[in-house]
């Protein structure tokens, strides 16, 4: 009462589906948001769901490499497993509302060495490559096809 801050709370618990549905919801109006804003200052936007161990692809895992990635008492894993797929689901309307959107979750699935350092999702030397050689080729890519379309106008 008399306050400007105002925290609506749940009266009960949300389960897991319908939380990370908001969750994915939430992440993709806040991707919308920074694009518009950054847009009216002609400042380029671009967002990347990066890989994941927990969010399977055809990915292959020697060894030594899933004593390091993978921790079955982990509280990412089912946070990854529900989370992406809901992330994902979201990439239509992105798009839609034109975000420079990059799905990197298999950007690893090529290569044969280790890439994780832990088993909550960071990455080697060798993964950093990996993922920053996709981060930036997109982006190029991206602004090259920017700037085509600006050339035919």
């Amino acid at each position: 009462s008399g306050s400007v801050i105002y925290l609506n709370t749940n009266k009960s618990v949300l389960g897991d589906s319908v939380a990370f549905e908001k969750i994915a919801s939430q992440w993709a109006k806040s991707s919308i948001f920074m694009h518009k804003v950054l847009s009216a200052s002609n400042v380029p936007y671009f967002h990347i769901l990066q890989p994941n161990q927990y969010y399977q692809t055809q990915r292959v895992f020697g060894e030594e490499e899933k004593r390091i990635a993978f921790n079955k008492d982990t509280p990412y894993a089912k946070a990854v497993e529900i989370g992406y797929p809901a992330l994902l689901s979201k990439f239509p309307n992105l798009e839609k509302n034109k975000i420079d959107i990059f799905n990197a979750v298999k950007v690893f699935d090529r290569t044969k060495d280790a890439v994780y350092v832990d088993s909550c999702c960071h990455y080697n030397k060798a993964g950093e490559v990996v993922f920053s050689n996709y981060v930036g080729g997109s982006i190029l890519e991206s602004l090259r096809k920017d700037k085509a379309r600006s050339k035919k106008k």
